[in-house]
């Protein structure tokens, strides 16, 4: 890959990151500014907008770990670009008292 598309990537990895980063102190108000008012999740199960991601934190955080791998950019124009890559990812267990 050239140094331009490396670039790409570590540019958009530091973008990601910081909504997980957010995910793992439970940051609301970080992910809700990280993420864009188009915001779209692509899931296993399904898609989400920025209004559920944000809401996913409102017991605190949801994540306690992740790892980024196979991470790969694909610009899309001059000031856009998609960044696809593996999450390796260790999910808080939420224990609820009955």
């Amino acid at each position: 890959m050239s140094d331009r598309h490396d670039e790409l990537v570590a540019e958009l990895k530091r973008c990601e990151t910081r909504i997980w980063e957010a995910l793992v102190q439970g940051d609301k108000i970080a992910d809700s500014e990280a993420l864009d008012i188009d915001f779209l999740g692509v899931y296993s199960d399904g898609f989400a907008g920025k209004a559920d991601h944000v809401q996913q934190l409102e017991n605190g955080p949801t994540i306690e770990s992740f790892e980024f791998s196979h991470c790969r950019a694909l610009p899309l124009g001059q000031d856009h670009a998609v960044l696809s890559y593996r999450a390796d990812f260790l999910r808080l267990l939420i224990v609820t008292e009955n």
